[in-house]
């Protein structure tokens, strides 16, 4: 292995060292969010508005508090993101909609169980914790996996030449990689951290990580709707991610 390469490579598990603990709190406080929203759901609507973004950002907490591994101001700014975005979708979804996406993000409604005790409660959220590591796990070591190879192999000067030597140009690419990646699953993260060491600009790792964001429709896909949703998530990422990216990483 050629000894920049190698260098590359021991920042880029050095980077996975320092996200590891983000990635366990976040599914320990995903796990305790989907069972607080399992309790009032089971009280009330289930489509509400309200608990649709409350759905989003429990299953965008791996996303969440992995961005800590990039800096505080960054993860409180795309926590914000999240939630805006998740705001306006649910406003947009019909309540069908809405029904459907939150039953996959928090778990088929069961009947309402009486006040448990602790141990019980401690059962629950390791079970939920369980379940959603199913999931995080594949995607966020699949992306680790595949970002450690491009590290060693794809030139630095490929990097820099797409995504680092035009700010807006980098932030619009970043974007458009962030809106195909698997949303909640933190396997953004790796690939933004792929970018900044292989000469990708700090705004289009920004806006990679913010159009990364969970919405109740499919971007791209879901018709017309999917397609304006989905140019919208990029153009804000990039907007956001160009205009105060240096700031944040």
């Amino acid at each position: 292995m050629p000894a920049d390469a190698l260098a590359v490579f021991i920042k880029f598990r050095d980077f996975l060292v320092t996200l590891a603990p983000w990635i366990i709190l976040a599914l320990i406080a995903g796990a305790g969010m989907t069972e607080m929203l399992r309790g009032r759901e089971a009280g009330g609507p289930r489509n509400h508005r309200s608990l649709l973004v409350g759905a989003g950002l429990a299953f965008a907490a791996p996303s969440i508090f992995g961005t800590l591994g990039f800096g505080l101001w960054l993860a409180l700014v795309r926590a914000g993101f999240v939630a805006a975005a998740l705001a306006a979708g649910a406003t947009i979804a019909t309540g069908s909609e809405r029904s459907v996406v939150i039953e996959r993000w928090l778990g088929a409604a069961g009947p309402q169980l009486p006040e448990a005790g602790l141990k019980d409660q401690a059962k629950r959220l390791w079970k939920a914790m369980t379940e959603r590591f199913d999931e995080v796990g594949l995607w966020f070591f699949g992306a680790c996996a595949v970002a450690g190879v491009i590290a060693v192999f794809v030139p630095y000067q490929i990097g820099f030449d797409l995504f680092g030597r035009t700010v807006w140009v980098g932030a619009l690419l970043g974007a458009i990689v962030g809106t195909l990646t698997r949303r909640g699953t933190g396997m953004e993260l790796p690939l933004a951290s792929l970018l900044l060491l292989k000469g990708g600009a700090n705004a289009a790792a920004a806006a990679l990580l913010l159009a990364s964001t969970p919405l109740p429709f499919r971007l791209w896909r879901d018709g017309a709707r999917g397609w304006i949703a989905g140019s919208l998530v990029v153009v804000s990422s990039a907007a956001v991610g160009g205009l105060a990216g240096w700031a944040f990483l």
